[in-house]
Formats: C-alpha cells, sequence, structure tokens
C-alpha cells in the first residue's frame, strides 16, 4: 500500500512500480523485463518497470496495487482512470478495468 512508499528500505529494494505483460503482448512492443514502459489510457499516462510473465492473459496488464501517493511527486496509477462514469449502486469509479495501450519508453529518439 502507499504507506509503506516512505520506508528507505522498501523504496530501494522496490523502487518502481511493476507492469506485468504477457509474452506475447512484450514481444510485439519489443518489450523485456526491467525496460521502462509508458501505460497510456485516454485520461492519463504512467511509468513503470516491466515485468514479462506468463501470469497475466494476453491482452491485459496488471499494474503493481499501491502507487501514488497524492503529494510525493512519483507516479500514481489513479491517474490513468477517472471519476467521470460511477458505479449506480456502490458510487466506486472502475479501477479494474481500463483500456490502455502500453509502449517501451525511449530515451533517446528513433530515427526512421
Amino acid at each position: 500500500h502507499t504507506k509503506f512508499r516512505n520506508v528507505p528500505a522498501l523504496n530501494e529494494a522496490h523502487p518502481k512500480p511493476l507492469v506485468w505483460i504477457h509474452p506475447d503482448d512484450a514481444l510485439g512492443q519489443r518489450i523485456d523485463s526491467g525496460d521502462e514502459v509508458v501505460v497510456r489510457s485516454a485520461s492519463s499516462d504512467f511509468t513503470g518497470e516491466a515485468l514479462v510473465t506468463e501470469d497475466v492473459p494476453t491482452g491485459a496488464i496488471q499494474i503493481d496495487f499501491g502507487w501514488g501517493n497524492p503529494g510525493d511527486g512519483a507516479q500514481n496509477v489513479n491517474r490513468l482512470s477517472t471519476d467521470d462514469e460511477r458505479d449506480p449502486v456502490s458510487g466506486a469509479m472502475p479501477s479494474r478495468s481500463i483500456p490502455v495501450g502500453v509502449t517501451k519508453a525511449r530515451s533517446e529518439p528513433i530515427n526512421i
């Protein structure tokens, strides 16, 4: 949870949020475990570290829970969603199925 992001030993052991992606999806984007990736939704983007694994289904990703303390300047997974649509019964906003795209972050421009 976000309440532990201020513990130095935990930040050192796990400094970036993991973006879990299936090998078939990663191959199409030339993404390897450890690569920095950008996850984009209609409302914002989020940067994390790729974990290529068969533990997620193709066509979906999983982002580690608990990234996004307001005001800490770190990545905030909540930016990928909006509160425009809410469940009519509970009032909760969708946080489990948000359409996104994932690309490998590039530090240098690619000449084409």
